[in-house]
Parts: structure tokens; sequence; C-alpha cells
């Protein structure tokens, strides 16, 4: 066995078969060991990740970094890498990851055993935060627009590119009982009739086939929804 071979005993391989972190041996670019916590975090068997690419379960954006760090690592450049590489699970869901690896000799060759913790939970709760964060600096220069600008009209259209820019989506539509602003890449529509999908979910994606406004084909978060005025983000 590949731990088993690693260590003097079997103590240590034990230790790491019922471990509650990911644990990993890394040789040739391909995963040589993982233990039973590793499979469950990615969601994957034993047998599918032994011998499979180290790389391939990385997510895209993170690979470049990956493989890099092992490459050093495997060339002697550095001992060990402390980081936070997102990895993929087997239906294809995002794990925010803690990383520890260091550079060993398995069968008298360079290998890296690390560690792996999932961090998830703490990273979407940052990313919420910093959402919120977000919404409420949009919110309170929308604040100081209205005790500014005195052309209603105007006002709505400034309000819209302010939530635009703030919150970092396609489009904003919003609709209120002196009418509709559609406001997408700094162009600004009046919409005289609303999509029939438009303020009735919380998200949705528009299943009207036959609805002529292809701008709300994609995915809605209502995100102001009181006394008649919706406002709707477009992703």
């Amino acid at each position: 066995d590949i731990i088993k071979n690693l260590t003097t005993g079997g103590s240590l391989y034990t230790l790491f078969e019922k471990a509650v972190a990911g644990i990993y041996l890394i040789q040739d670019d391909v995963l040589k060991y993982v233990n039973p916590y590793f499979c469950i975090m990615l969601g994957y068997t034993r047998d599918e990740l032994t011998g499979m690419k180290v790389l391939d379960i990385v997510h895209p954006e993170d690979r470049q970094m990956v493989g890099e760090a092992i490459e050093k690592r495997m060339e002697g450049e550095i001992e060990d890498v402390h980081y936070t590489p997102r990895f993929l699970t087997k239906d294809g869901k995002t794990v925010y990851t803690e990383a520890l690896g260091l550079r060993v000799y398995y069968g008298e060759r360079p290998a890296i055993l690390g560690t792996l913790i999932d961090v998830t939970r703490y990273f979407k709760e940052m990313e919420e935060q910093m959402r919120l964060n977000e919404i409420l600096l949009t919110l309170r220069n929308i604040n100081q627009l209205i005790t500014k600008e005195k052309d209603g009209r105007r006002l709505i259209e400034t309000a819209c590119k302010i939530i635009f820019s703030g919150l970092r989506c396609e489009g904003v539509l919003l609709s209120t009982p002196y009418g509709n602003i559609l406001y997408r890449r700094d162009n600004v529509a009046y919409v005289d009739v609303l999509p029939p999908c438009v303020g009735k979910e919380r998200v949705l994606k528009c299943s009207y086939k036959a609805c002529p406004f292809e701008w709300c084909k994609g995915v809605m978060n209502v995100a102001f929804d009181y006394k008649g005025i919706h406002l709707s983000l477009i992703h």
C-alpha cells in the first residue's frame, strides 16, 4: 500500500484513513493516493480518483496556479506551499479549499504529500458580506442622489447607472408607477409594456417562449419590491 510504504508503520496509515481532512499524494501529475475524506469532499470514489490527473479536478481559473505550485515543488525550488485553490466536485460544484502540500520522496522519486480542508462555507459567507457591503454603498449613493437631483426622470436614470455599476449586473430594470426604465450598457430605454415574468419571483428564469423581450430571457433577481416599485437585476 502506498501510504504504508511511505511510513515506517501502519499507525500513520490508519490516521490518514480516518482523518477528517483530505489527504493526497501526487506524483507525475497524477493522484497516487487519496484518503476517504478527500473522496467525500469531491464526490468521487477512490478508484475514480486514483490515477487521475490532479489538474482535472482543479477549478479552471486555478489550474495555472496549482500547476506552477506543483512544478516548483517537484523541481525542488520550494519545499511546501500553503494556499487556497478551488476544486470541482464530480457533479461540477466548486469547493473552496485550504491546501498544504510538501515535497517528499516516494519510490525514490519526488512526490507531493498534502492535506486539503473544505473552507467553502467561510468563503461563501465572506462573498455574501462583500455583496451586502456593495448593496449598502449603492443605497447610500442613491440616497445622496435623491437629496441633490430635482428632475425626476434624470434622477431615475442616474439611479439605474449607480445600481448597474455598484452591483455588477448585466442590466437594471426599474418599474415604478411613473414609468419603466431598462438600463443596459450605457443605454437607457423606457419600456411601455413589461414582460409577464417581472417582479413575480425572487429568482427565476424566463419561461415565456413567445416573449419578445430578449433581455429578460436570463436569470433575474428581484432586488427591491416596495409600494409598487420593482427593481430587477438582469444577469
